[in-house]
């Protein structure tokens, strides 16, 4: 028996251990008992909305996490060179769908989540190999079921460490439609050149364009091949 619309307002969702509800004044006799009754129900609904809060990057045993493809077959080689003075990592980025209620968000206040909604990641470091300048590693981009969040992968990350600097992130590589190609950035397996300039600690990293000169690879089903060039250009 759902209460009177004039006797509540709304379920306000809380990220607390129950939901706060507030209530009106009810205009015809009522039950106290009723109304008992119908708060312990709702202090047992479950806090859906409290599933959207916190940091996108899964962890293993989350309801959303992504399964192991048992058969891929869109293989990907990354390689190129980086600058003697950097330390390189690179990661392969998947990520949900926020269409398909796979998101998070970061800030929850008065009852809503607010700013955007960013969606659901699942972060995978690729196995390097070197050799001086020249790096080499090579992986599956089809490794993740699509599942119920359309997992699909989303960027190629390098991250990079100079001495005692802050570590350096740039995108390599990003999922894109080859309508997007620009100057800067296509789906041709032609290289691409980071120039990375270091600004100082209130400013970071900066990717420092060149005039045409591409500096990042996008990906569509057709790439297998990725070929970038990680430069120090110095600074600070």
């Amino acid at each position: 028996m759902p209460l009177p619309t004039d006797f509540t307002r709304p379920l306000l969702r809380t990220c607390s251990n129950s939901y706060r509800v507030r209530l009106r004044y009810p205009q015809h006799s009522g039950s106290i008992r009723f109304v008992a009754a119908w708060l312990a129900v709702a202090s047992l609904i479950p806090l859906s909305g409290c599933t959207h809060l916190g940091s996108p990057e899964l962890t293993k045993g989350n309801a959303n996490y992504p399964q192991t493809n048992p058969t891929p077959t869109h293989n990907i080689t990354v390689e190129g060179t980086v600058s003697s003075t950097f330390h390189l990592k690179l990661n392969a980025v998947y990520e949900g769908k926020v269409s398909a209620d796979c998101w998070r968000s970061p800030l929850y206040s008065a009852g809503e989540f607010e700013g955007t909604a960013i969606p659901l990641r699942h972060t995978v470091a690729l196995v390097l190999t070197a050799d001086g300048e020249r790096f080499r590693a090579q992986f599956f981009a089809d490794q993740f079921l699509p599942g119920k969040c359309g997992w699909h992968l989303d960027t190629i990350l390098a991250v990079f460490s100079k001495d005692r600097l802050p570590d350096g992130r740039v995108v390599i590589a990003q999922a894109v439609e080859r309508a997007m190609d620009s100057q800067y950035l296509d789906t041709s397996e032609s290289p691409s050149f980071v120039h990375m300039r270091y600004l100082g600690a209130a400013s970071g990293w900066l990717l420092d364009l060149k005039r045409h000169e591409k500096s990042s690879q996008g990906m569509d089903e057709a790439t297998h091949h990725i070929e970038a060039n990680i430069i120090d250009d110095g600074g600070r």
